[in-house]
């Protein structure tokens, strides 16, 4: 039989699309499809068929798998993008960069880090995603004015949320350039409440988008299709039956004729209608148990590993195996279609569908697949211990399958770590993820990384808009550390921005036990006595007490010579103002803000005093003197492409 992968029949409309796609793409006009099937009705090598069409015209292919099995970094098909977009372009490209630019772009990409780069992130999640998502767009857009950019994204029903998210924005942002971006995903796997139905929704708002459906291949053709798969052409009078049992579809005609031919099971259709499982998982197991006892351990040690392993890892799992037999195992393998080389770099493998690695690990038992995560985590753990951080979600998700068989601790602390590191990269909707399965298992181990897991998980929820269960977490994350007398911890977790629900109760209380922690006149208790000034008039609607506590913080901020932190009570201070309508304490503090030099980098924070030094003015019937705020206030709100602050700026310049 011929390598599958080199075969391609029939889809020459579905063909022709795409083609038509692409050469709208190659005139400026980017383009976004998606191609939906079954699993293996050949989605992918449809796919690689334009690609090759591409390549052919001068144009950078940039594939980004979703990872089927769980325990990747945020964004991983996108920082493959990333990566391979810079080295076939080449370090022009990077060049081209600004600093924030390159800076944001960090944040997926470590590397590209601007040499003494001082820019900060901004404070507002909204904005901080936007800018990160905005920079990815002005890198491709940049590439693809060199040459054109085809973009493949496969199996995206597998895709992280944060990848989704930066998926529905490029699609937006580079409908003006030489890029098209190509997806396949398994229409069965996404139904209900699956993130991707709301990608797929706004693709049908645009111009630019298409969705291509496949379906099982016609009669003829299959034939065509076991043409070019068998030497032997006798196989051509089975072809009827062939395709009455595979509907058509590609991966189910590659794994009958695999066993018919390897058991010479042709003779007649009537045999090949009897003799053929009745799933494509059923004619895996009859393959595999073709091979050697070597070859299926190896086989299922690899398929723990994920689809795409290294024969490295997978031989500290087999440490019993002798090298020589790994390889010689791996070679069986390969020979018979189940794995395929995936390289670069040299040694690693890939198995050459899902649903065989997913046939393995269900041959497994419950306690031989703990045991298994078990293995490999230490195995990887040992591995990647100069870099634990880049691969916390794969080691976070091992130790977890191996809980049924091992205590928590490990996959508790790699959950936190892999949930820190997805913050970092504005991945909020991973995080949560990641925090969440921490506290799930905490209570096993004690409680020294709860508050953590707790801080972590509120800071998710105020990215995610989810402000009452964030409130929660931080008030139980807060009581921990104010009981461990963590006072580090406890000032970062009072002083968090969390917006201000109704029905918070004996948060002052908790406020002034954190207070207790620092020294008198510190900026950490400046930091505190401005978050305690702001809640003690929402909460307890005590105003000379808040005003107090504004006035103490205004005294250590001034006497440190700390812009940042007056900048910061003077907000919380203008807060206040606003609730009881004291226009004239407002504009006074919204103009001492805007004096500040330092809170100037962060863009997000200038928003807040022209905001409402408008709002003040406007009230005290002043309105000429508001215009230039109100307007100034909404110019930035749209260059931050902020949502929220656009929102209230066009209110406030309405009124």
């Amino acid at each position: 039989m011929y390598q599958p992968s080199n075969i391609f029949a029939g889809r020459i409309q579905d063909l022709a699309l795409l083609k038509t796609a692409f050469e709208r793409t190659l005139s400026g006009h980017g383009q976004v499809v998606t191609v939906s099937g079954e699993p293996g009705i050949g989605k992918t090598r449809l796919v690689r068929q334009l690609a090759d069409v591409a390549r052919a015209q001068d144009t950078v292919v940039l594939w980004g798998q979703c990872p089927e099995v769980r325990g990747a970094p945020a964004y991983w098909p996108w920082i493959r993008i990333i990566g391979s977009c810079v080295d076939e372009i080449g370090p022009a490209l990077t060049e081209s960069l600004d600093r924030p630019t390159l800076s944001h772009l960090s944040r997926l990409i470590p590397e590209l880090r601007a040499p003494r780069s001082s820019d900060e992130p901004t404070s507002d999640p909204d904005t901080a995603r936007f800018q990160m998502f905005n920079s990815v767009a002005t890198l491709l857009k940049g590439a693809s004015e060199t040459r054109p950019l085809l973009i493949v994204l496969d199996d995206l029903h597998q895709a992280d949320v944060p990848s989704l998210r930066l998926l529905e924005f490029l699609a937006r942002e580079t409908a003006d350039a030489r890029v098209m971006i190509l997806g396949t995903f398994r229409n069965v796997e996404v139904s209900g409440d699956h993130p991707f139905r709301d990608v797929l929704g706004e693709f049908a708002r645009l111009e630019s988008s298409q969705r291509l459906h496949l379906e099982g291949l016609e009669l003829e053709e299959v034939g065509d299709f076991v043409g070019q798969a068998m030497e032997d052409k006798r196989w051509a009078e089975h072809v009827s039956a062939l395709h009455r049992r595979s509907e058509g579809n590609p991966l189910y005609l590659i794994e009958m004729l695999r066993v018919l031919e390897t058991e010479r099971m042709g003779e007649n259709a009537l045999r090949i209608d009897q003799e053929i499982p009745e799933t494509i998982r059923d004619l895996i197991r009859r393959r595999l148990n073709r091979l050697s006892a070597s070859c299926n351990e190896a086989l299922s040690r690899a398929s723990v590993l994920g689809r795409d392993f290294h024969v490295a890892h997978l031989g500290r799992l087999l440490n019993e195996l002798p090298t020589e037999e790994l390889l010689d195992a791996l070679d069986e393998a390969l020979m018979a279609g189940i794995i395929e080389d995936n390289a670069p770099p040299p040694g690693r493998y890939r198995f050459t569908h899902i649903l065989i690695r997913d046939t393995l690990e269900d041959e497994l038992s419950p306690i031989q697949q703990a045991r298994l995560h078990a293995h490999a985590g230490a195995v990887l753990e040992a591995l990647y211990e100069t870099d634990l951080r880049g691969h916390a979600s794969e080691l976070a998700y091992h130790f977890a399958m191996a809980s049924p068989v091992t205590d928590s601790e490990k996959s508790v602390r790699y959950s936190l770590l892999a949930g820190e590191i997805a913050l970092e990269s504005y991945a909020w909707e991973d995080a949560l993820s990641h925090f969440q399965k921490g506290l799930g298992s905490v209570d096993q181990i004690g409680d020294d990384l709860k508050p953590a897991l707790l801080f972590g998980t509120a800071k998710a929820q105020t990215a995610l808009a989810s402000f009452e269960e964030a409130w929660d977490n931080l008030l139980s994350a807060l009581d921990i550390y104010v009981d461990m007398g963590d006072a580090d911890n406890a000032v970062a977790v009072a002083e968090y921005p969390v917006p201000y629900v109704g029905g918070l109760q004996g948060i002052a209380i908790r406020l002034e036990k954190a207070l207790s922690l620092v020294p008198q006149g510190s900026i950490a208790a400046g930091r505190l006595l401005s978050r305690y000034g702001r809640l003690l008039n929402l909460v307890e609607s005590d105003y000379e007490g808040a005003v107090a506590a504004f006035d103490l913080a205004l005294d250590i901020a001034r006497r440190e010579e700390d812009e940042e932190l007056e900048q910061h009570v003077l907000m919380d201070a203008a807060d206040v103002d606003l609730h009881e309508l004291r226009w004239t304490d407002l504009l006074t503090k919204c103009l001492r803000a805007m004096e500040l030099r330092r809170p100037q980098r962060d863009p997000s924070a200038r928003f807040e005093p022209l905001f409402l030094a408008g709002q003040a003015l406007t009230a005290m019937g002043r309105p000429k003197e508001a215009e230039p705020h109100a307007t100034a206030a909404f110019e930035l709100a749209r260059t931050l492409n902020n949502g929220e602050l656009r929102t209230r700026a066009s209110y406030s310049a309405e009124k």
